[in-house]
């Protein structure tokens, strides 16, 4: 078990009040972290949902015709089956 993992839940005594008649127990949650490779590919929007970019748009361009580049060139939201994962790695 890592140093992490044993002192996740531990609780934290608030000092503002009287010790120790009126302690109030904090229970600290862990900070999540931001996958570095998912904020680079998505932001979030002001209503709170995800936008992408789409994909097929690097390389191999003589072939795809000129509405497909644009409607390309657009970008779109996450899915809704994959927003939730999406918002997990990008909680800030």
């Amino acid at each position: 078990m890592s140093g992490f993992a044993k002192h996740r839940n531990r609780a934290r005594v608030n000092f503002e009040s009287s010790w120790p008649l009126n302690a109030k127990l904090e229970i600290i949650m862990p900070k999540l972290k931001t996958h570095k490779g998912a904020a680079k590919r998505f932001k979030k929007t002001g209503t709170g949902k995800v936008k992408r970019n789409k994909a097929f748009l690097r390389h191999i361009l003589t072939s795809k015709r000129k509405k497909r580049k644009s409607q390309l060139g657009t970008s779109t939201l996450v899915s809704d089956a994959d927003e939730a994962k999406v918002k997990r790695m990008i909680p800030y």
